[in-house]
């Protein structure tokens, strides 16, 4: 059995929107060099069966997004995606070719882009959306907000002739499956980690899945704990000096996860993050 459920890739830390409820970069803008992600998924595929395109940044914007993620589905590893939907028209064919398991659409931005872009942008995904269920009928799509009662749900609601109502999850649930593997996902806004901020009421004490069902790998080589490592504060090595086996295998990683599977976060950036409160016990 492999380490991993799965690994989040951050393909590249540039993104085509600037959106409030996402923290700024404050790293280099890059893209992950392509031999470089060759040379990490060889790696991936030894201690996960998934990778998760998502971390920082728009995936859908890397030049050689077709290539990379072939060069994954080559090596038998599952892919997900989570995109703004920018750029989906233009990867179109490629995202319905067969080699993808899941794609999460960020409908929360769709609040902040003027509504001409708003109008196209919901468009696009509602087209790829209907093609997909015909095509791609193995292919679970899931359409992401952060708030109860988006503004645009009326639209897939009369795109899709399918009620508001029956797109709302039942109480005490986060999601709804529509139809076929099409699903919407509703879930609170939290406060990203930040090691400057204060902890959390319930401090040092409570639990997290980084590094006991995943990790990241950010484009510029380091690896970190979880996907809300934004600014990659809590690196735990670069795979241009170690391999990725190394890197967990260290005292920083072995500390750290043997905390969070005895209830303790042993890092100040994890006692603040209101994203692993959800884990408290």
């Amino acid at each position: 059995m492999k380490k991993f459920k799965h690994i989040y890739f951050e393909l590249t830390n540039i993104c085509d929107r600037k959106c409030s409820f996402c923290p700024e970069v404050n790293r280099k803008r890059m893209f992950m060099p392509t031999e470089d992600a060759f040379r990490f998924l060889d790696q991936a595929s030894e201690l996960t069966d998934a990778v998760y395109w998502h971390l920082q940044g728009e995936p859908l914007l890397h030049p050689d997004f077709r290539m990379i993620t072939q060069y994954a589905h080559k090596l038998g590893l599952i892919l997900k995606l989570t995109t703004n939907a920018t750029h989906l028209k233009q990867l179109e064919d490629h995202l319905l070719s067969g080699i993808f398991y899941q794609i999460n659409f960020s409908l929360q931005s769709l609040n902040e882009v003027p509504p001409e872009e708003r109008e196209q942008c919901r468009k696009d995904i509602a087209d790829f959306t209907e093609l997909a269920l015909k095509k791609c009928p193995e292919l679970y799509l899931n359409l992401r907000w952060w708030q109860d009662l988006p503004p645009d749900l009326e639209y897939f609601a009369e795109r899709f002739k399918i009620p508001v109502s029956e797109w709302l999850p039942a109480a005490g649930r986060r999601n709804r499956r529509i139809t076929g593997h099409l699903y919407t996902n509703f879930d609170g806004q939290f406060e990203w980690p930040d090691a400057a901020s204060t902890p959390r009421k319930n401090g040092d004490k409570g639990s997290c899945y980084g590094l006991i069902d995943h990790c990241g790998i950010l484009c510029d080589g380091r690896v970190v704990p979880c996907c809300l490592d934004s600014q990659g504060t809590l690196a735990l090595g670069d795979l241009h000096r170690q391999t990725l086996k190394e890197i967990l295998e260290s005292p920083a990683a072995q500390n750290m996860e043997k905390g969070f599977r005895q209830n303790h976060r042993i890092m100040k950036q994890c006692q603040s993050c209101g994203y692993a409160s959800r884990f408290d016990l």
